[in-house]
């Protein structure tokens, strides 16, 4: 609402000519501290189709886990088209992955995972990226076109959309960075 009366005074757009589509995160998100000390939980989560980039994800954090065996705990959680995909990936990879159901998996893997990876090839405003960051989750994302326009106030760390090599070597940076809450 607000942003249509922006619209309408600075623009001398019609109120009429402008739809408001709701959209919020829910609150439910929110978490102040991190459990599982002891582990870092990286986290990603979408829709299982091609321009999600999932299988990018995958091949990364199996090679990650490879390195860092007792470091991280890796989880994906969506649905889609490429899911028997995916899990074969997975599996083929060495099986590092865990799948959680996008449901009540998704909101419990959001409280508590400490990083969250965005893969998306091509994106609008991602409600899951805005979910990830209202849980307190250090953020991950490919540089979708578009990204910086939509982050304007965060440095996010981006890797090159489809390129699971990039996203393994930014993921190895902020593993051996990153800080558990104790």
């Amino acid at each position: 609402e607000r942003i249509k009366k922006h619209l309408n005074s600075e623009a001398g757009i019609s109120g009429k000519a402008i739809s408001v589509i709701n959209q919020s995160v829910s609150d439910e998100y929110l978490t102040e501290v991190k459990q599982n000390a002891d582990r870092l939980v990286i986290f990603s989560a979408s829709r299982f189709t091609k321009d999600k980039s999932m299988d990018v994800y995958i091949k990364a954090a199996n090679r990650i886990k490879k390195s860092y065996p007792g470091r991280c705990d890796f989880y994906i959680s969506g649905e889609g088209e490429l899911e028997k995909e995916l899990k074969d990936l997975n599996a083929a990879e060495g099986g590092a992955v865990n799948f959680v159901d996008s449901g009540q998996g998704y909101k419990l893997m959001l409280k508590k995972a400490h990083i969250f990876v965005f893969n998306s090839l091509h994106e609008g405003i991602p409600i899951v990226l805005l979910e990830a960051l209202f849980s307190g989750c250090f953020i991950l994302t490919s540089a979708y076109e578009g990204y910086k326009d939509v982050f304007t106030t965060y440095d996010i760390p981006a890797y090159e959309p489809g390129n699971h090599q990039d996203l393994e070597t930014l993921l190895e940076s902020v593993i051996l960075n990153y800080e558990i809450n104790d």
